[in-house]
């Protein structure tokens, strides 16, 4: 279901924001008294017009992958922008005119284009797409060096006792960074917080849905590692 309204009041402190829905009736007032405590994804309307940064990033991308499957940059850029769109639900866009916000996202749907389909990022396509906001996360969804771009492996950014098998361990809770074997190994030698700084990196929290597609370990509850635990970025060696 889709709502409308406008924000009243906003508290910065406790994160919160008073919204005055539009014509809803008794039986959605109660759907909203009933669900208090309840999730929900709020969808902003933004209405900042994409700026000149973000079009030369769109189009460093776009050439990138048009070099990369050998067809021409007006073709693929329609294609791709009809996929966007239909995947996010929205009406067609243009690049010289739509919201920052259809801007960022489309950056980082590009980006994780481009970690899907292999393509080789030029050096300016390459610091974009590191710049993008889901860069960790896309890099490890298609198993891909977040560094580089090699192959990967989990390096952890908890440090893991003696003896734990990563194999048969629930990763739930603990954050990971993708990377290859020469940035992992680069990793344990500089020691974490050096290494993230280094790279300017924060590492993805698995949840459950990433813990079941990269097959990481066992899910029974009784295993799992609380979402809320606290981490301390120290220089021990993770895993």
């Amino acid at each position: 279901m889709k709502y409308f309204g406008e924000i009243k009041a906003f508290n910065h402190q406790e994160n919160t924001i008073v919204l005055k829905l539009d014509d809803i009736d008794v039986h959605e007032s109660n759907l909203f008294k009933n669900n208090i405590g309840n999730y929900l994804e709020l969808d902003f309307d933004d209405k900042r017009i994409i700026s000149y940064k973000q079009q030369r990033k769109i189009y460093a991308l776009l050439n990138s992958i048009t070099k990369h499957i050998q067809m021409d940059l007006e073709t693929i850029k329609k294609e791709l922008k009809g996929d966007f769109c239909k995947k996010h639900h929205q009406q067609m866009f243009s690049l010289s005119n739509c919201t920052v916000t259809t801007a960022n996202n489309f950056i980082d749907y590009l980006v994780n284009i481009c970690l899907e389909w292999d393509v080789e990022f030029a050096s300016k396509a390459l610091d974009i797409a590191k710049d993008s906001y889901g860069w960790e996360i896309n890099c490890l969804n298609n198993k891909k060096c977040c560094i580089c771009g090699g192959g990967m492996q989990i390096a952890h950014v908890h440090a893991i006792g003696m003896g734990a098998n990563r194999q048969k361990m629930v990763h739930i809770g603990y954050t990971v960074l993708p990377l290859c074997y020469k940035h992992h190994n680069m990793q344990h030698t500089i020691g974490i917080k050096t290494f993230l700084n280094k790279y300017a990196l924060t590492g993805v929290r698995i949840d459950k849905e990433l813990s079941r597609k990269l097959h990481l370990g066992r899910l029974n509850k009784k295993y799992e590692v609380h979402m809320g635990e606290t981490i301390e970025y120290t220089n021990a060696s993770g895993g």
